[in-house]
Formats: structure tokens, sequence, C-alpha cells
């Protein structure tokens, strides 16, 4: 009898663990990972659920962000098609103010209406989405002719004077220009000598870019020139690369010239040298010095000592800073600051558009081109690309070739729009069915033995009630004995 009820309370204990067991597994039906643990498909099972239901959700985010970037061109769109209306509109004013006969007066008027137009032109041009701009200047159509300097020397005359906070009074020169677009791409090639100059880059007010007091060997005529690249934009933290170079020797050179005029045919050439004389030297006084040391880096063996930094961009190396810049200023100033004799080569360009990128490093990604609207200025450097105006004869005849190329450039604009579309509407359609596959993929792991599982709760709990009812049975049979031999 005593074994009897020991058997029994045995059954009722596998039972209700195997109804746990199913009841979890039915439980876990929308979740693939605990439906694999719980039907004992072992760890390369439970981790293969895992993938798959990460990849899953990576599909989700990568779908969310298509959908935004979808979201984003119907606003580009939007745009474009209220630019082409302005456009137009200003356009004919042009064609108004063309007019020979028209009076001063009249002329005004138009000139004002023109003028709120390319205002509401240039807001739209810089609108956003999001916080995010939805067009880039360097993309629109009308490309823009930028000559920065090409260079001064202490032979021209300086701009003024200052007490540096060193207590020593140094000379400055600056060259200042409207270079169109709010980002950019400047090369600076400097020789200063042993007695150090500052070269400092200024947007705006602001200054993006400073090498502090920065020496060469010799003097500025002799020797090597130092090179730093920096590129800056809205959005884009200031960086510079640093390049060594090695042409230059003792011969002095005057890059100018006699005249003093870069560019005419009296222009000095630096000699090929291999030697990279910058690299260490003694600065004035006998102080070390060197661009190692300035820019505070170990000699990493090759010949120039820093070969394993070429191409890389920097925001701080050594004394050497970049500093952020200001998306509402075109304005660029390189300045120097010197207390003898310096020489310095500058190009400027803009930097690469690179594309956006759209979804999830781990997924599908897609590439979308840059739009850009007109910038509503003049292509004439010479007069720092006037914005374009329809206050004399003349220039309304400049403001209507200037409308009808962004006119015919928007055309342009929605054909990469269009193909942007396409790509993210075809990005949307590959991302969903994969989801879709792995949806089923996952629908099926343990999904096989749901209704077997349905199935042993049913009979679990028959057999429970079963052995609970032959237990109290046995139960109360066991207390009558015990109350007889009692």
């Amino acid at each position: 009898m005593f074994g009897e009820i020991e058997n029994l309370v045995r059954k009722i204990d596998y039972s209700s663990m195997k109804a746990e067991h199913s009841i979890k597994k039915v439980g876990s039906s929308g979740n693939a990972v605990r439906q694999a643990a719980f039907s004992n498909e072992g760890a390369g099972g439970v981790n293969f659920a895992a993938n798959i239901e990460n990849q899953r959700r990576f599909k989700k985010g990568s779908v969310n962000a298509f959908q935004n970037a979808m979201s984003m061109m119907q606003a580009q769109s939007d745009a474009i098609r209220q630019a082409d209306k302005i456009y137009n509109q200003m356009r004919t004013l042009a064609h108004q103010a063309a007019d020979p006969l028209m009076n001063d007066q009249d002329r005004s008027l138009l000139s004002d209406q023109f003028n709120d137009l390319r205002e509401r032109a240039s807001a739209l041009g810089n609108s956003k989405f999001n916080d995010v701009y939805l067009f880039d200047g360097r993309a629109a159509s009308t490309k823009y002719e930028i000559n920065f300097s090409k260079g001064l020397t202490n032979n021209t005359p300086e701009d003024g004077t200052f007490v540096h906070a060193n207590g020593n009074t140094y000379k400055y020169w600056e060259v200042t220009k409207d270079v169109i677009y709010n980002s950019g791409k400047i090369s600076i090639d400097v020789n200063g000598g042993r007695v150090g100059e500052r070269y400092l880059l200024k947007q705006g007010d602001n200054i993006i870019f400073d090498t502090d007091f920065w020496d060469t060997n010799g003097d500025a005529e002799q020797y090597d020139y130092d090179r730093f690249i920096v590129e800056w934009g809205p959005g884009e933290g200031t960086t510079f690369q640093f390049v060594a170079l090695s042409d230059g020797n003792s011969t002095r050179i005057d890059l100018d010239g006699a005249d003093g005029i870069k560019g005419t045919p009296d222009d000095g050439v630096l000699p090929s040298d291999p030697n990279f004389d910058n690299k260490s030297f003694n600065a004035s006084g006998g102080i070390p010095s060197g661009y190692l040391l300035q820019l505070g880096l170990p000699d990493d063996g090759t010949p120039s000592g820093v070969e394993s930094i070429q191409g890389k961009k920097f925001t701080s190396l050594g004394q050497v800073n970049a500093f952020s810049s200001d998306p509402n200023s075109t304005s660029l100033t390189l300045r120097i600051e010197s207390s003898s004799l310096f020489q310095i080569d500058s190009s400027y360009e803009l930097p690469n558009i690179d594309p956006d990128i759209v979804a999830r490093n781990e997924d599908m990604q897609v590439e979308l081109e840059k739009l850009g609207l007109g910038l509503m200025r003049e292509n004439d450097q010479a007069n720092d690309f006037p914005l374009i105006s329809i206050d004399t004869l003349e220039n309304a005849g400049k403001a209507i070739a200037s409308l009808s190329n962004e006119i015919d450039g928007l055309g342009k604009q929605l054909g990469r729009l269009a193909s942007n579309f396409n790509r993210v509407q075809n990005a949307i359609g590959a991302t969903e069915e994969m989801g879709n596959i792995h949806e089923s993929v996952l629908s099926s792991i343990g999904g096989d033995g749901l209704t077997q599982d349905l199935l042993n709760i049913s009979k679990a709990r028959i057999n429970r009630a079963q052995d609970t009812a032959l237990l109290s049975q046995a139960m109360s049979i066991h207390q009558d004995l015990v109350n007889v031999l009692i």
C-alpha cells in the first residue's frame, strides 16, 4: 500500500513536469529563441534561432531607415517644385526689368519683388527635414570657379601689427575671399624658417585652424616647405592632414621671383631633393625643433619619419589644432602672424561630395546622391560672386542667364531624386522579402510540435486528475487501515 502511494505521487509529479514544459513551449511560440531552447534544439539550434531573430530585427530597422529616407525625398521633391515656381517668377521679373525703356521707379519696384523671391529661394536651399539639410550647395547645377590666394610673402605690405600675449609685437597679413560655399578644402604650404610664424584659417570671425608658431629649417627661402590640408563643412568636424615635403635645399629660392608676383615667368622653382630637412633641426636660439617635435610624434623609421600618418585626418596633433566651422559663413581668411621672413602658397578646392548612406551597417545599405539648389550668385569671383539682381539693365540680363541655367538644372536635380527614389524603393522590397523569409524560418522553429504540445497538456491534465483521484482513494484506504490497526 505504501509503495503504491509513493508511485502515484511520482506519476503526478511527472505529469505536472511534462505539462509545465509543454505550457512553456506553447507560451513561447512567439519567441523563436525560447521555442528552440524548450524544444531541446541544443546550443546550435538556439544560436541559429538567435541569429535569425537578430537579422529580422535589423531588417525592420533598415526598413524604418528607408521609410525615413522616402519622407525626406518627398520633402526634397516639394522644395524643388517650389524652387521651380520661384525661379520662373524671378526670370519673368528679370525679363521685365531688361526693358531699356523702363523708368527707375518701376525698375526699383521690380527689384524689390525680385530680392524678396531671391531670399525665399535661398531659404529653400538651406531648409531642413528632421534637422538634416535637404540640399548641399556643392551639388547645385551651377559650378563656381574659385581661386584662393596663390600665396603672399613678407614683401607684401602687412595689414597691421599687434602685441601677442607673449609680449612680442608681430606683423600680420590677411587674405580674405568669399568662397561661395560653407565647406571647403585648402592646402597650405608654409616656410618661415627657424623663427616660426603662426598660420591661421578663419571662417567668418571664427578660427577653424591654427598651427601656433611653426618652425621650419634654415630661413624662408631655404630648404623644405611643410604642407597642411584643412577640410571643413557643416555637420562635419574640421580636420587637417600633415604632409612632409622634401623638395628644397640650402639654395635660396624666391617663389615670387624678382617681380614679387606669383604666377609670372620669373617665379622660383624648388630644386628636387630627397632629404626631409624639416624633420629635425635647431630653431632660433639653438632650441630643438622640427615637425616631429611640433606634432608630438615619434620617428616611425621612414625617410620622412611620418609616413604612417599620411592621409590621416586629425583635429589636434601636437601644437596644431582645428576647430568647428561656421555653417552660416562663406568668407574664408588666411592669416599669417610673423616677425621675420616667410613664404606661403595655398590652393582652395571643394571637398569631394560623398553620397548619403541609408540603413544600418549590419544590413543592406543604399547610397543616395546629394541634391543642391542654386546659390543665387553670379559666377564672378573678381567681384566676390555678387548676388543676382535686376537693379540695372546689365544685371537684369545677367540674372536672366543665371536663372535660365538654374531652371534647367532643376531637371537634373529631379533626375537624381528619381534615381535615389528607385534605389530606396528597390531596397525596401528586397529587405521586406528577406524579412518575410526570416519570419517563415522563425515560425517553423519548434512550430511542428505545437499541436503535440497542446495535446500533451490535455493528456497530462487527464492523467494527473486520474492519478490524484487514485491517490486520494489510496490515502483514504491507508487512513482506514491505520484506524483498524490502532
